[in-house]
């Protein structure tokens, strides 16, 4: 894939939307083999937005370049990032662009230990999930908010949640969504000590 969007950046050296398109791809790419060349990437990506004042483009160079610095461990550059991508997201009146965003601020809330602020984005976030009926993000955040629960030790309201992702997705047939799910939800069990069904 990387490798791929190397050739066709290379092949199209137009200061305009394709470009921005295929840097944002690129640094998205990056996270997981070269966070650094993906902060790179973004960087030159929020220049050429900028430059076309694309603020759409904006907040996908900003999103793919928090994506980097967490996976550098980097969570408050993350973070920050995350929420500058989130004011455009908000000026353009993004909702979609919004959830996502607000779903992985709460991610890495959840990796600072703040719970709290943690729950607050990841339940805004299933919301407008819920609302749009996108049961394969209301599975994930839901999971992902079970968590967080678990970690205030909200036992009763991590269940619930765990129990609606299992329900959505048996309801799908997807059992990789299942699996994490039931991890999760094993972990729950044991902690609230009924190891009987751990």
């Amino acid at each position: 894939m990387v490798d791929s969007l190397v050739k066709q950046l290379n092949a199209h050296m137009t200061a305009d939307s394709v470009r921005l398109d295929l840097l944002n791809d690129l640094a998205w790419s990056y996270r997981t083999i070269d966070p650094a060349k993906g902060l790179r990437t973004a960087d030159e990506a929020i220049r050429l937005a900028r430059q076309l004042g694309q603020l759409p483009g904006m907040a996908s160079a900003l999103n793919a370049k928090s994506w980097n610095y967490n996976s550098l461990g980097k969570d408050s550059l993350a973070l920050s990032t995350f929420n500058q991508a989130l004011t455009i997201r908000r000026q353009l009146k993004d909702s979609a662009g919004m959830a996502k965003i607000g779903y992985n601020l709460g991610i890495m809330y959840f990796n600072l230990a703040d719970y709290r602020q943690a729950s607050i984005y990841q339940q805004d976030a299933l919301t407008f999930f819920e609302n749009k009926r996108d049961s394969t993000r209301m599975s994930s955040a839901y999971n992902a908010l079970g968590l967080t629960y678990q970690y205030l030790a909200d036992y009763p309201h991590a269940l619930e949640c765990y129990l609606k992702t299992l329900a959505i997705c048996e309801n799908k047939n997807d059992s990789t969504g299942m699996a994490p799910a039931f991890s999760n939800l094993g972990i729950l069990y044991k902690n609230m000590g009924k190891l009987d069904k751990a």
